[in-house]
């Protein structure tokens, strides 16, 4: 059995051992070359691109007509062909001061390319429909006083 003094020698050796490799992995990491990399602030518009695939197809005129009679002018769209089905996922984005969600607030939906117009305007007045009241006629206000001013 080991006597006091001998694990006091063992304990005094085991941790010269762990400063000096230490100092070794201090003195390593220190020459390594200072990688200093800046990220790039994400717009609102990047994490909704990542969000939704990709950047927009071109939208169809009759499409964004479609949003700003049935919505208003403030909702954005996106939209996106799927190469598996003749179809497109077709985005509204419905604007902050409408919306109760945080950053932005996507409203997706397939609509199949033979809905085409008749499918966009569906989906925009199921759209409307999820809105209280309130919000409703807000929208509703909004999108007259925009055509009354064109």
């Amino acid at each position: 059995m080991a006597t006091n003094k001998e694990l006091e020698k063992k304990v005094n050796e085991l941790s010269t051992s762990v400063s000096q490799l230490t100092a070794l992995i201090t003195s390593v990491v220190d020459r390594l070359p200072k990688v200093e990399k800046k990220l790039e602030p994400v717009t609102l518009e990047q994490k909704l691109e990542r969000m939704l695939g990709g950047a927009s197809d071109p939208i169809p005129t009759d499409y964004r007509a479609a949003v700003d009679d049935l919505l208003n002018k403030d909702f954005g769209v996106h939209v996106k062909g799927l190469s598996n089905v003749p179809s497109f996922k077709f985005t509204i984005l419905v604007p902050k001061k409408y919306s109760r969600e945080p950053e932005f607030d996507p409203r997706v939906r397939v609509i199949t390319y033979a809905e085409g117009t008749l499918g966009v305007k569906t989906w925009c007045e199921l759209v409307l429909k999820t809105f209280d009241d309130e919000t409703r006629q807000r929208i509703i206000s909004d999108r007259t006083v925009i055509n009354i001013m064109l």
